[in-house]
């Protein structure tokens, strides 16, 4: 996974990225569907706000945006605003799952097949 961090109007400090980088690991060992995460960070108007962006292999990205007047609450925020996002998307995912049909093994209720008879009029084909 990769990730990018970007800074505007504000120098980002080693210490910073190092921190975001160690808070987003978490979020590929929670969902392993993400090719590249960017972080964004803003210091205007006297408070700073992250913003989170989460590329997925299928599918669009996934986006989290959070203010806070510190820089690493702004991070801590958008984290756990992502972190909620990413556990619904999984969810979904595990219940479109669930619903599928399990195995080509699996036995097809009657009502689904039809009754099977062949009609007068009609022969079966070999």
């Amino acid at each position: 996974m990769e990730v990018t961090l970007s800074a505007r109007h504000m120098q980002v400090p080693d210490g910073l990225k190092e921190f975001a980088a160690a808070k987003v690991e978490h979020l590929d060992r929670l969902f392993r569907d993400i090719t590249k995460i960017e972080i964004k960070l803003d210091a205007a108007d006297g408070g700073h706000r992250a913003q989170l962006i989460a590329h997925q292999r299928r599918g669009g990205a996934i986006i989290a945006l959070s203010t806070a007047p510190d820089t690493r609450a702004a991070i801590d925020a958008v984290i756990e605003k992502m972190d909620h996002q990413l556990r619904k998307r999984k969810e979904i995912l595990r219940e479109r799952k669930k619903k599928g049909v399990k195995s080509p093994g699996e036995i097809i209720p009657e009502e689904m097949m039809g009754s099977g008879e062949i009609e007068e009029g009609e022969e079966e084909q070999a």
